[in-house]
């Protein structure tokens, strides 16, 4: 995936981006901070500009790349997703205070009741032991431990655990599969078509799609 690849797909839901030369950036007002995506010596670096309340701008790094593809799409699928929250999964939290998504009465009730205002199909989410669960598609998986403690996990079509949370309480583990579960469907229904409208779908693995879920 080139930077413009990247910048094109981002362009679509309405995140504007400034992409020239080695750079690729968020475009913001010209005192509010923007991520970017910069190429120095044989590599690529992406992290946060920082100029809010700042005589002196400065570049905070986040991550390191060795290629431009995989630096333009972890820059992709890392806006985007802040992108989908800030635009679609918190309108609706906000919309939908009844359900007290995230707070100490959302329940698993709850989270079915909104997975299904969204139109969110319930196979989507797993809830058992990894070596139970026998998977046609990807899914969110809830997984209890011993300790009584909780992760999350992003698995693929063959039962394979792509990504997993550190251990966590039910509560805030019902908020994550709630995240995680909306961003996966908008994946799906909406920037997997993208991909494919620009011959893009096919260089996108299981693991670059946990960056989007994150």
């Amino acid at each position: 995936m080139k930077l413009r690849q990247a910048s094109t797909l981002m362009n679509r839901p309405g995140l504007h981006t400034l992409c020239k030369d080695d750079v690729l950036q968020e475009r913001k007002s010209p005192y509010e901070n923007y991520y970017k995506l910069t190429r120095c010596n044989n590599t690529w670096q992406y992290g946060l500009f920082v100029v809010e309340n700042q005589n002196n701008p400065f570049f905070k790094e986040m991550q390191k790349f060795h290629s431009e593809a995989e630096g333009a799409k972890y820059f992709l699928f890392h806006r985007l997703s802040s992108y989908y929250f800030s635009e679609r999964i918190r309108p609706f939290m906000i919309s939908h205070s009844e359900l007290d998504i995230g707070g100490p009465f959302f329940d698993l009730k709850k989270l079915k009741k909104a997975m299904s205002l969204i139109g969110i199909p319930p196979s989507i989410v797993s809830v058992g032991k990894v070596k139970e669960l026998r998977l046609e598609r990807k899914r969110i998986a809830l997984i209890k431990k011993d300790d009584g403690t909780f992760i999350v996990s992003f698995m693929n079509g063959n039962g394979e655990v792509i990504q997993s949370t550190m251990p966590v309480d039910y509560k805030r583990a019902l908020f994550i599969i709630f995240k995680k579960v909306y961003l996966l469907h908008l994946f799906e229904r909406e920037v997997s078509e993208w991909l494919e409208k620009e011959n893009l779908r096919k260089y996108v693995s299981d693991r670059d799609i946990s960056i989007f879920l994150s």
